[in-house]
Order: structure tokens, then sequence, then C-alpha cells
């Protein structure tokens, strides 16, 4: 028979911890990379249809964001009915 080592377990514990709040770290970092790259691509998107980007503001609010859906589409409605005229 064999001894066990006693610190085995230990530095598996420790191994298990490093590898998940890495794994954390690095969730947070892909969710934060992607708030950011949101942000920048809605401010892009309020400057496509003439408006400031403060508008990036507001579409933080899930339901607002829909406003950034809609601006687009109602714009091109009215260019379109300005041109029938």
């Amino acid at each position: 028979m064999s001894a066990q080592n006693p610190y085995v377990a230990p530095r598996a514990a420790v191994g298990d911890a490093l590898s998940a709040a890495i794994g954390e770290i690095g969730i947070f970092a892909a969710y934060a990379a992607i708030f950011v790259i949101s942000i920048m691509l809605t401010i892009q998107r309020s400057h496509d249809f003439n408006t400031t980007g403060r508008l990036a503001i507001p579409g933080l609010v899930p339901l607002v964001n829909l406003v950034f859906r809609a601006i687009p589409a109602y714009m091109q409605y009215v260019k379109r009915a300005e041109q029938r005229k």
C-alpha cells in the first residue's frame, strides 16, 4: 500500500478554484466587450439617421432600445411619402 499525499486534495481544490475564477473573469470580459461594442454601434446608428449619439444612453433600457429599430423605418417611410408628392 502506498500512502496518500495529504497535499494532493488542497492543490486540486486550488486548481479548481483558479480555473473557475479565470472562467468567470473571461465571461465578464466577454460581456463587457459585447456591451461596449453594442454602445458603439448604437451611437454609429444614431449618427446614420442624423441624430446625436447621446440617444445611446436611453437605449440602455431594453424596451427603449426598440426605438432604434423604429426610427430608421419611419424615416424611410417619410422619405418615400415625400417622393410621391
